[in-house]
């Protein structure tokens, strides 16, 4: 069984406090890593998946079924970068978006996130997606 697998997790009390044991969740306070942790959230996010913030997140999905062109690439871009600044989460000095073709159907995209001056040579500050038109949005 799978379950035998498992040596920690996240537990609650009976009155539904949260119990952290195990050493495996880590708390931050390194912006680079806030910026990260968030920004992945936000791009692979679509309108509708959070009840009280309707309009949060890239909608890439709105995407699916459309050819790869120029304009759909460009507009891809601007979603993930509105999704990022909007609300003032991130500057568009703390975003760089950079994207790769691969043949008709998907496009690759490296978005780079971050605070410090080295974010955009730091590999940790990276989100790595693949879209295709007919699968969606998926890490890679």
């Amino acid at each position: 069984m799978m379950i035998s697998t498992i040596s920690r997790d996240i537990n609650a009390d009976k009155y539904g406090d949260i119990i952290f044991g195990g050493g495996d969740v880590e708390v931050t306070s390194s912006q680079d890593e806030i910026a990260l942790i968030n920004a992945s959230h936000r791009i692979m996010s679509g309108d509708g998946d959070m009840i009280k913030y309707t309009l949060y997140g890239a909608n890439l999905r709105q995407f699916i079924g459309q050819p790869i062109t120029d304009n759909l690439v460009t507009s891809m871009k601007a979603s993930i970068s509105q999704c990022l600044t909007e609300d003032f989460f991130l500057s568009g000095q703390n975003i760089a978006i950079t994207d790769i073709r691969e043949g008709g159907h998907s496009v690759y995209f490296k978005i780079s996130v971050g605070t410090s001056s080295s974010f955009l040579s730091d590999r940790l500050s990276e989100i790595n997606i693949v879209f295709s038109t007919v699968d969606g949005v998926r890490y890679v």
